[in-house]
């Protein structure tokens, strides 16, 4: 099946913890209450507590719901998407809120060559800390 829009926009805005504006289509996973989805963010930022000179990589980065405030407290972010239509959403959410610290990159996720190769990037610290905080908590 294929969608036609008949009048309007292609997206809905939605707001992200009175900060930020998000541009989602139909395409697009978001939490219709907003104060869950705040919350959400919120837990997941506070959870990966990123210092200021950190590159954080946000995988399915979706319409960058993450990206966006993790932004504010790294010094890069490297957003990952694999599909078309919201790696567009991303990339225009990223000009919407001016995220000039932030790489978006479309890749295959699913890919395990892609995977494989992107771990060689991860420095070992940081993710031997993430497995002990999680397992720790």
């Amino acid at each position: 099946r294929t969608q036609v829009l008949l009048f309007g926009r292609r997206f809905a805005e939605q707001d992200l913890l009175g900060k930020y504006t998000l541009r989602v289509g139909a395409n697009t996973n978001v939490p219709a209450n907003k104060t869950l989805l705040n919350e959400l963010v919120n837990k997941v930022v506070e959870f990966a507590d990123p210092r200021p000179d950190d590159v954080v990589w946000d995988m399915y980065a979706g319409s960058g719901m993450f990206t966006m405030p993790l932004k504010d407290r790294c010094g890069r972010v490297v957003a990952f998407e694999s599909l078309t239509a919201r790696f567009g959403e991303l990339k225009a959410n990223l000009r919407v809120n001016k995220a000039e610290n932030v790489a978006a990159v479309m890749a295959n996720l699913d890919s395990e060559k892609v995977l494989r190769e992107l771990s060689n990037h991860v420095k070992r610290f940081h993710y031997a800390q993430l497995l002990l905080d999680a397992g720790g908590r």
